[in-house]
């Protein structure tokens, strides 16, 4: 499956992420967002035959791996990272991508993604969901202004 990702996940081009800002304004959140981040744990069938096979177990009792998926409002993922053990932070997953180390090359001026609790903000990253409250549209507009 993974060689088919760079044949079914591209970054949208500036045109297209303008694009994708405007149908996430439509749904609430304030222009510029581009698309969704999170971490996603994918459960392995068994104990990895690694050295590092303790760095598999997550922290809910399972071996997996920690995938990061950029979604946009279609659901179409824009964006995926694989390769981290199933311990490895959200953050620290992000901070190894193309998106963590290359923020310049993805995003324009006041572009942004969306992400949970998981993520610090950043200046191309919002959190706008904490445990199980869900930051308001005013409450966007208000953390993006004081990134800017």
């Amino acid at each position: 499956m993974l060689p088919l990702e760079p044949k079914y996940t591209k970054w949208p081009k500036q045109a297209e992420r303008e694009q994708i800002a405007e149908e996430f304004e439509e749904d609430g959140i304030p222009g510029g967002c581009v698309g969704a981040i999170d971490g996603c744990h994918i459960v392995l069938y068994a104990c990895p035959a690694t050295p590092d096979r303790k760095d598999f177990f997550n922290r809910k009792d399972r071996f997996s791996y920690n995938i990061q998926a950029v979604a946009d409002f279609t659901k179409r993922i824009r964006h995926l990272h694989v390769g981290h053990p199933g311990s490895s932070h959200d953050m620290r997953v992000f901070h190894h991508s193309e998106i963590g180390l290359s923020p310049e090359e993805l995003f324009g001026e006041e572009e942004f993604l969306i992400a949970d609790g998981g993520y610090q903000a950043l200046t191309n990253v919002v959190p706008v969901f904490r445990k199980d409250q869900l930051v308001v549209p005013d409450q966007v507009s208000e953390i993006v202004i004081s990134l800017l």
